[in-house]
């Protein structure tokens, strides 16, 4: 992370994978776990309509990348998006590494309607804001 900054945070949309409850998960840094936000039926299917992909909501998990602007901002000022960017793009790739190594399908979205998926996970979209979205299932 440039400057030691980590501004990626991790939310998690979770739907029929077993052990886990239906419902949106914050991925807890320093515990290497996830804490449960909230529990809900079926996330992923918001999702999909506000990214105009209806095979989202059939995904086991959708992982939405955002980013708190500030931490690098703070360090970088406005060069710190681009490091922002970069480092969503690695996690990112990351993500299809570890997907297709356990033989998942695996699916970066970009487009999607911005202040409507930050307010169905309750970001204001100014401090933090989702940059990213990947769609994961068999």
């Amino acid at each position: 992370s440039a400057g030691a900054r980590y501004p990626i945070e991790v939310y998690v949309s979770i739907k029929n994978v077993r052990g886990l409850e239906n419902g949106l998960y914050h991925y807890n840094v320093r515990q290497h776990s996830l804490d449960v936000l909230w529990i809900q039926k079926d996330l992923n299917k918001k999702i999909a309509k506000l990214a105009a992909q209806d095979w989202i909501s059939k995904a086991n998990v959708v992982v939405l990348l955002s980013a708190i602007f500030y931490r690098t901002q703070v360090k970088y000022s406005e060069r710190g998006l681009r490091h922002i960017f970069l480092e969503a793009g690695h996690l990112g790739q990351n993500i299809y590494l570890v997907a297709n190594a356990l033989k998942l399908k695996v699916c970066a979205i970009g487009g999607f309607v911005d202040n409507k998926i930050n307010k169905i996970i309750d970001l204001d979209g100014e401090n933090e804001g989702v940059l990213y979205i990947l769609a994961i299932g068999k």
